[in-house]
């Protein structure tokens, strides 16, 4: 039996370069050259590994998912509290307006670009938010658990709260607001914490 030729490139890194490329500039703006010229793939490689600009977006924003999920996680576990890691959570987009970093966040991004007309990204979309909403209710339990929030707080709808303000904090910047500008928000955030 004649073993097909191996790959030629990195998997991870040629699927970590197309998912900043996503987050830079978004689903319907990235072309296939875009993605070869990044990923520093042939396109019979690429059609080989990924079937598809909509296969390389699924993987991509899965990886994105998980990297993020791995970090905050981490930073859950060493915080001081559930409530300072929540605190700390929401002064990331100041931190990225200040240094003139922010591309947003690549899943409300998405959610933003795609909204429900392409289907085939609606179930991946989800999941993607369900993923960062059980972080941010663990984050809450603990916080109540510590008495930073009240105990009788709905937890899975603050969660959701608290991950639609942060990926609005995170567009803000995007969008170039002025850092003071979005700390000036984050109190009426916490407000509904108390």
């Amino acid at each position: 039996m004649k073993l097909g030729r191996p790959r030629e490139f990195d998997r991870e890194v040629a699927l970590d370069a197309a998912m900043r490329l996503f987050w830079r500039k978004g689903f319907g703006d990235t072309s296939l050259e875009d993605l070869l010229e990044v990923m520093k793939i042939s396109k019979g490689s690429f059609y080989a590994a990924f079937k598809s600009k909509e296969g390389i977006f699924h993987e991509a924003l899965k990886h994105y998912c998980d990297l993020m999920a791995a970090e905050l996680g981490g930073k859950l576990l060493k915080a001081k509290s559930g409530l300072a890691f929540i605190r700390e959570l929401l002064s990331f987009p100041v931190q990225e307006a200040r240094e003139k970093r922010a591309n947003g966040c690549l899943l409300m991004n998405s959610i933003t670009e795609f909204g429900q007309r392409h289907p085939e990204f609606c179930q991946d979309l989800q999941e993607s938010m369900a993923v960062f909403e059980r972080l941010f209710q663990q984050a809450v339990l603990r916080a109540q658990s510590e008495g930073g929030i009240r105990s009788q707080t709905d937890v899975p709808s603050l969660a959701a709260f608290l991950c639609v303000s942060m990926g609005g904090l995170r567009t803000l910047a995007k969008a170039g607001a002025l850092p003071e500008k979005i700390q000036a928000v984050i109190p009426n955030i916490l407000k509904a914490l108390e």
